[in-house]
């Protein structure tokens, strides 16, 4: 593996694939660097692991570095600047490299496609035995994205993300109601 950044944070993607694996070798030579979790990908790996005792004891084996204020306003210059070069990312991989970033650390990635669009980014690739495909393939990371992920953005780019509702019921109306005027939007202008 080689070693590592003095300070390195590790990315949701290389944290599903420490656990996934069991890789002890990979697991050492992140845990001999200074290796952090950012709270999103904290977040991200409670969403993702069907076993929380498990991805407890792998997440108490780092300290958890805060999305506060500071990385909150960075992330937002960093999706400013990402749009304006129309290379938007996710959302949380800009929370994620900007906690990074404030915390002066490399960021551990898979994804280093989408993260490498950051300025100001320091990035370790991670080299997955399997690569990022296969990867991404054996733990359904990203299932969603070749489906749905375009309709997602052209819907938020459209309408935006916020959605008022109060009540579960409601916001669930609201965001059902953003989809179908943006196929009828859609549809309108194919004719």
């Amino acid at each position: 593996m080689g070693r590592m950044e003095t300070k390195v944070c590790l990315d949701t993607s290389v944290g599903i694939d420490l656990m996934k694996k069991g890789d002890k070798d990979a697991l050492s030579s992140v845990l001999t660097a200074d290796a952090f979790l950012s709270s999103v990908t904290l977040f991200e790996l409670m969403l993702r692991m069907r076993n929380l005792e498990e991805a407890e004891l792998f997440v108490g084996a780092f300290e958890v570095l805060a999305f506060d204020e500071k990385a909150a306003r960075l992330a937002f210059g960093i999706e400013k600047d990402l749009k304006s070069r129309g290379s938007l990312i996710g959302r949380e991989d800009i929370f994620i490299a900007a906690t990074a970033i404030v915390n002066d650390c490399a960021l551990a990635t898979l994804k280093v496609r989408n993260f490498s669009k950051i300025r100001g980014l320091k990035l370790v690739k991670w080299r997955s035995k399997h690569g990022y495909k296969k990867w991404r393939e054996k733990t359904g990371y990203g299932f969603r994205w070749p489906a749905t992920e375009g309709i997602f953005s052209a819907v938020k780019a459209v309408f935006g993300e916020e959605l008022h509702a109060q009540s579960e019921n409601g916001l669930i109306q609201e965001a059902g109601l953003k989809f179908w005027v943006h196929q009828k939007l859609k549809r309108y202008g194919e004719a």
